[in-house]
């Protein structure tokens, strides 16, 4: 027991001893030892029961109620008595601990405990929580999404209240009290009325129970689905042998039936039954692998396509079957699979350069016959840049040369000492002169540009002063100034 979960919440009847500033726990055994032996015929003088409760659905207080009121239904009223709070468990609960001996040192009647116990908790409930509690735990369970009436009765019976059916209408009952009644067309208009079923939510608890059910045991699973998620697991028929099982979700407020989310004979796989299952299905995915590969026309796309009609993808060459990871592909087929995908990026270059081509296939290691020549696109850029070279050159007086790439859809390779850039968007490439990145800084259709066309005298100084000129507001000088020596 931890102790650490262990709170008294009460002394009672522990008469002289509580008057001491501060008793300790043999303080109050060695009282109840001296009040037991009030009678040596007592065998057995202790009396330790607990009383718990589903979950946390009574609070440490409330549970204390409950047991005061127990022990005088049971005969044990003004005896000393600790009441220990525990919540250690899923759930909460109470110990009380007295003695079978009254202060008269008469034996309490202990004949058939267990059956009055059972029963005195039952009035005691009773007596607690009336008639109208009970209608707002019926007028909670309306407030789920539920396909049928047994969903319904299925959120209300795992509240241990029995549910009948009788001519559509539904009769909840409590320690066999009837407590409320839901006629067939109230229960008909809710499930007309409810919304859709959420596919979202749907999918995040398959996810949940994929990547739980194979880590757990099933006891495991559910304890853990109700705890973390709010998702209460029910299933039907023995407990060893279930034939189906639903899913009341307590934190969205519905009710899925359980087949919908996971079949019952997949969820209750044994780890050797699931083991020879991915082995199967590793098999299968690569034979269908090796069928599409047996076209020699086959690209990268058309062999996921493949894979994707049976549920199969290929991802950092490892084969998936859905989002179960089967694990990595034999090596012969990761390296043709790394191959044609390396392929399928290099096809989206065009040109007809051979010189070009070399480089791409050397970059993307693969063999040049494979490529494919194609005349060069012409690249035509959104932002106003005339070729690969001007968009390499303003990239460079950029602080982040690949970002400012990537934002213009381009990026940079280097192939033997050349640097080359393609534009993703036309699968243009050029060979890019990394020397001089101010030589094309200036754009077409700027007046500028015009006036530096008409002076080949000009200087790059000549141009920055010109800019500056048009910043302050100056207008253009028909005689532009003569270079500037710095």
């Amino acid at each position: 027991m931890n102790k650490n979960a262990a709170e008294l919440m009460e002394a009672a009847n522990f008469d002289g001893l509580l008057l001491s500033s501060n008793p300790t726990v043999g303080d109050y055994v060695k009282y109840l030892q001296r009040w037991s032996e009030k009678n040596s015929r007592i065998k057995n003088s202790q009396f330790h029961v607990a009383i718990s409760c589903r979950g946390r659905e009574k609070s440490k207080e409330e549970l204390l109620v409950v047991a005061k009121e127990w022990l005088k239904e049971m005969g044990y009223e003004g005896n000393p008595t600790l009441f220990i709070f525990h919540h250690d468990t899923d759930n909460n609960h109470i110990h009380i601990v007295t003695s079978r001996v009254d202060k008269d040192g008469h034996k309490i009647n202990h004949n058939h405990e267990r059956w009055r116990g059972r029963a005195a908790l039952k009035r005691i409930e009773g007596i607690k929580l009336d008639k109208d509690h009970y209608a707002l735990a019926v007028k909670e369970a309306l407030t789920y999404t539920f396909a049928n009436a047994k969903q319904f009765a299925l959120i209300l019976e795992q509240q241990n209240y029995k549910v009948t059916e009788i001519e559509g209408n539904i009769e909840v009952r409590k320690y066999g009290r009837l407590v409320a009644t839901v006629s067939a067309e109230e229960l008909a208009s809710h499930i007309k009325q409810s919304k859709p079923i959420d596919t979202e939510r749907v999918k995040q608890i398959k996810a949940l129970l994929y990547k739980y059910k194979e880590k757990v045991s099933l006891d495991e699973l559910k304890a853990t689905m109700r705890k973390s998620f709010g998702l209460e697991m029910v299933f039907f028929g023995h407990t060893d042998k279930p034939y189906g099982y639903a899913i009341i979700d307590h934190k969205n407020k519905a009710v899925y039936k359980g087949s919908d989310i996971i079949p019952l004979k997949e969820l209750l796989e044994t780890p050797e039954e699931r083991a020879e299952k991915s082995k199967q299905s590793y098999s299968k995915g690569c034979a269908i692998l090796e069928g599409a590969l047996e076209d020699r026309k086959a690209t990268y796309a058309l062999i996921q396509s493949s894979l994707r009609r049976w549920g199969y993808r290929i991802k950092d060459s490892h084969l998936y079957h859905y989002s179960k990871d089967l694990g990595r592909l034999p090596e012969d087929l990761a390296k043709t699979i790394e191959y044609h995908r390396n392929l399928q990026k290099a096809h989206k270059i065009h040109t007809n350069d051979p010189r070009l081509l070399r480089a791409i296939a050397s970059h993307y290691n693969v063999r040049s016959e494979d490529l494919q020549p194609s005349a060069a696109p012409r690249y035509v850029s959104t932002n106003g840049y005339h070729s690969l070279q001007e968009l390499y050159d303003e990239a460079r007086s950029q602080d982040d040369m690949y970002a400012f790439m990537k934002l213009n859809n381009a990026y940079l390779f280097y192939e033997g000492g050349q640097a080359y850039l393609i534009d993703n968007a036309s699968g243009a490439i050029s060979a890019v002169d990394t020397s001089n990145p101010e030589r094309s800084l200036i754009r077409e259709n700027n007046w500028e540009e015009k006036a530096l066309s008409e002076n080949t005298g000009l200087s790059i100084d000549d141009v920055i002063d010109l800019f500056r000129d048009r910043e302050e507001g100056g207008g253009v000088d028909s005689s532009l100034p003569k270079r500037r020596r710095r």
